[in-house]
């Protein structure tokens, strides 16, 4: 996907960034931590740029969020579907689950 900075692609519990869509940088993705306290490994099911973060939906009925594609935060919203999809239209966020 382009950002209008650069590229982002994800798979296998990683997100890789490139601003000229030949050089790319990796970093896994975080893990999240559940509501129970316990930390799980986080993959990406759907993501897209808002304008201002992309944001992301995937395991454990969790959202996640980046300014950058680099740093992840856990939003404080719910999802209940680990296949979920994410769209965007004209800004308004939409996550079909």
């Amino acid at each position: 996907m382009w950002d209008g900075g650069q590229y982002v692609a994800y798979g296998n519990g990683a997100v890789l960034t490139s601003t000229d869509g030949t050089v790319w940088a990796g970093k896994e993705v975080p893990d999240v931590t559940l509501n129970s306290g316990k930390e799980v490994k986080y993959h990406i099911a759907d993501i897209l740029w808002d304008g201002k973060q992309y944001i992301a939906v995937g395991d454990n009925e969790t959202v996640i969020t980046s300014a950058d594609g680099v740093t992840w935060t856990v939003a404080p919203v719910k999802i209940s579907n680990d296949d979920s999809q994410i769209a965007s239209p004209s800004y308004k966020l939409i996550i079909i689950d």
